[in-house]
């Protein structure tokens, strides 16, 4: 109840920053209007000042409009294709109490993600798309990745995916203008105000959110692995990033490329296999403009959860795949540029992309993310330094 009051608040400061932009464009347009019929060198100087700040203003939200849609990334794996994965995605599901998504995709990123479709404000739901990082099938196990699995559907069963894309667009569009004002000091200055307050409120939104979808992921796979899911997350996330640095970056200076990728980043991740397993966010704090909690926060979050008792499958989560070629092009979508930006994303994957809780690409939930990208956009746009970071930041919003 809190969270939709809060996203409704959200969608409220949205709605009137939209005001404000049609504001100062129709006062640009009463001041041009005042000095044409009374012109004065001090009401020229106002006028030009106004009106190329509006125009300014106006070109930014265009060029923010205009952005084509992104190719997706990765992979479609079909029921043929993958049918354990789908049929686990289904069962997850039903238990949750929300519609499967209509397509599945293996991306070559530390991140699992939703996204859906929405139109009308939300109001009308539309098609559904799930994202499954790869590198989290090497590291997790099933019961791990069923938690997963169940906080990215907990997004789509607590509606988190609705109002998520219009919301995330603001965002852009919010920070878009404030942007373009940068030689428009005072104008600015009005803009970034109301911008950290809609950044404040939609962020604390989706933090909890994540909280929520956390209580989803308890729910089908058990609070142990959850909690433990979480964890190896944000170590996995180091060990890809370590990984992408040192040695696929070199591999790339060389002018060359692996021929396994994924499997040199299975050996990598297990001989880190116990880093992984204990990574705890130790000294992690989420910020005002961070998507996802603090690890720390959420691991406690889940601890005092009612636990249900549930059949254990610590069977590697690459049982859930049939086809390991999969895999190889998922590693080639990554080094053509199809998932350049697949840079560690801590899930969450929002993110907090997710969550990126990592990066949200799109805007989607989980989450995305988001994420690192989307703080440090922020951060940088309204001179503010981002917080720390959290898993499975999802690409809630379309």
């Amino acid at each position: 109840m809190v969270t939709a009051f809060r996203a409704t608040i959200a969608f409220g400061l949205l709605a009137g920053f939209y005001v404000l932009v049609a504001a100062v464009l129709g006062a640009a347009a009463l001041v041009d209007v005042v000095v044409v019929r009374h012109v004065t060198a001090g009401s020229v100087k106002i006028a030009i000042v106004l009106t190329l700040a509006a125009l300014a203003l106006l070109r930014g939200l265009i060029l923010v409009n205009r952005r084509g849609r992104q190719e997706e990334p990765g992979v479609a794996v079909g029921r043929g294709d993958e049918p354990v994965l789908w049929q686990t995605v289904e069962e997850l599901a039903a238990r949750v109490g929300t519609r499967p998504p209509n397509e599945i995709r293996l991306v070559a990123e530390v991140n699992a993600a939703v996204r859906e479709d929405t139109s009308w404000l939300g109001l009308r739901a539309g098609r559904r798309v799930m994202y499954v990082g790869l590198p989290l099938l090497m590291t997790l196990s099933v019961d791990e990745m069923r938690a997963v699995l169940g906080h990215e559907l907990g997004h789509y069963s607590g509606a988190h995916t609705r109002l998520g894309a219009p919301v995330y667009r603001g965002r852009i569009a919010v920070l878009a203008a404030v942007a373009s004002l940068r030689n428009h000091a005072f104008i600015q200055k009005l803009f970034s105000l109301y911008a950290r307050l809609f950044l404040r409120v939609s962020q604390a939104v989706s933090r909890r959110q994540e909280l929520e979808a956390d209580r989803f992921a308890a729910a089908v796979a058990s609070r142990e692995a959850a909690g433990d899911a979480l964890r190896k997350v944000h170590g996995t996330a180091d060990a890809w990033n370590l990984f992408m640095e040192r040695y696929v970056g070199m591999t790339g200076m060389a002018g060359s490329r692996p021929a396994d990728l994924f499997g040199g980043f299975h050996a990598l991740a297990d001989a880190h296999r116990t880093q992984i397993a204990q990574a705890d966010g130790d000294g992690e704090e989420a910020g005002p403009y961070d998507s996802h909690p603090s690890l720390p926060e959420r691991l406690a979050a889940i601890a005092v959860l009612q636990d249900v008792p549930h059949a254990r499958d610590p069977r590697p989560a690459l049982a859930l795949l049939r086809d390991p070629a999969v895999a190889a092009r998922c590693g080639a979508d990554l080094l053509d540029g199809g998932g350049a930006e697949a840079a560690p994303a801590a899930l969450g994957g929002n993110g907090r992309p997710g969550h990126v809780h990592g990066r949200k690409r799109r805007g989607a939930a989980g989450s995305v993310g988001r994420g690192p990208a989307d703080r440090g956009r922020a951060g940088a746009v309204l001179g503010r330094r981002p917080g720390g970071a959290g898993p499975w930041s999802g690409r809630r919003p379309s």
